[in-house]
């Protein structure tokens, strides 16, 4: 995965903010632990899952959903190639609620 910027908003300050999202070096304490964990452990909780979707598609970097899926794929045990997908989809807003507003921010959250 190319190297990405995103920029955040830290206390009313835009901070841009370098991302290589499956090495865990986004420089956001929360993005870059659940991926560590993810890494190290094989899985993350169901709400890490979402964080993580939402900064790489919606919520900052607007990539592709079906690049974070790679990513968990290839690091999740308990993946499965059909219920990854449709998260994916789902919490991209690429498929079935394709207005839902829940975004989780990444400063906040961590």
């Amino acid at each position: 995965m190319n190297i990405q910027t995103t920029c955040v908003t830290v206390n009313d300050t835009p901070v841009l903010v370098p991302v290589t999202l499956p090495q865990e070096q986004t420089g956001l304490p929360w993005i870059d632990a659940i991926m560590t964990q993810l890494r190290q452990e094989g899985w993350i909780h169901h709400l890490a899952r979402h964080a993580v979707a939402c900064f790489l598609t919606r919520g900052d970097l607007w990539i592709s959903w079906e690049e974070g899926m790679k990513v968990f794929e290839g690091h999740l045990l308990d993946a499965d190639y059909s219920l990854n997908a449709g998260n994916w989809m789902w919490l991209s807003a690429s498929a079935f609620f394709h207005q839902s507003t829940r975004i989780f921010c990444p400063v906040r959250l961590g």
